[in-house]
């Protein structure tokens, strides 16, 4: 279906989020026309898998420590005190800001999950990677190469991170002896995604101070086509990686195939800053 088709549903969804930013002002309500495209995309069904919209406002959650971590007005070791308050939070303790009492509100829906006491374990961790690739962003030297870039930056775009979200949400339990090969695909999936933000994004990195692929190959003169290159190869990848997961619904592999094309076709014309699906 087309931008257009999907109007009505993510005018629906939009609306059952926008609640959430009214909360937590600090939350930028023009990400959620394409926060509702990505979960309408992957989820159609959400109403009945995720009726509290737990991944979405998640999702909304990482976009909203993501712009705490990008925020130069906040001195590198109040960063990472908020950082390790969130990482406390994520194993009980109770919240001392806005973003931890929105993250402690999740984590309660999440814990009542099916599958949470056999994830928790999993989703912990990459919790921990996705602030520690935000931490790292914050590294004033450039990286040494795109590979080391990229050790972090897949890490800090917060895909790994949704998609084990996503798969608590749709509780199939079959997946959970495949976790080995889930965790590889997300792996290569959050490189194409990276990639594909970084092609779209560069012109922001370079305001913001921050280094990304194309900023960072800027100097040899074929950056873009490099970097291009770069996700031709890591879709490659990532389809590979995906064709190893065989969850007994289906319904996890489909979902994370569905952002990846979305997402993909979204960069090329969009940024979540300033996407409307009612001009689009």
């Amino acid at each position: 279906m087309t931008v257009r088709e999907l109007g009505p549903e993510l005018d629906a969804l939009v609306a059952q989020l926008a609640p959430l930013i009214a909360r937590f002002p600090s939350l930028r309500g023009e990400r959620l026309p394409g926060i509702a495209l990505i979960v309408q995309a992957r989820t159609p069904e959400w109403r009945t898998t995720d009726p509290q919209l737990l991944a979405a406002r998640y999702l909304i959650w990482i976009f909203g420590v993501d712009d705490l971590s990008d925020d130069r007005t906040l001195r590198l070791p109040a960063l990472l005190a908020h950082h390790a308050g969130y990482r406390a939070v994520a194993r009980g303790a109770a919240p001392t800001d806005a973003l931890g009492m929105l993250l402690a509100e999740l984590l309660a829906g999440l814990q009542a999950l099916p599958l949470w006491p056999a994830l928790a374990d999993t989703w912990l961790r990459s919790f921990d990677e996705l602030l520690a690739g935000m931490a790292a962003e914050r590294r004033p030297e450039p990286p040494a190469s795109l590979e080391a870039y990229m050790a972090y930056a897949h890490l800090s775009i917060g895909a790994m991170q949704d998609a084990w979200t996503v798969l608590l949400t749709l509780g199939d339990t079959s997946a959970l002896s495949q976790l080995a090969a889930i965790g590889a695909a997300l792996q290569a999936e959050a490189r194409v995604i990276r990639l594909a933000n970084d092609l779209n994004s560069a012109e922001k990195e370079r305001a913001e101070g921050k280094h990304n692929a194309l900023t960072l190959l800027a100097a040899q003169g074929h950056a873009r086509a490099h970097v291009e290159a770069e996700l031709t190869r890591a879709l490659d990848a990532y389809r590979q990686a995906r064709a190893q997961v065989r969850t007994a619904t289906g319904r996890f592999e489909q979902a994370i195939d569905a952002t990846v094309e979305t997402t993909l076709a979204f960069y090329r014309r969009f940024t979540f800053h300033e996407f409307n699906h009612r001009r689009s």
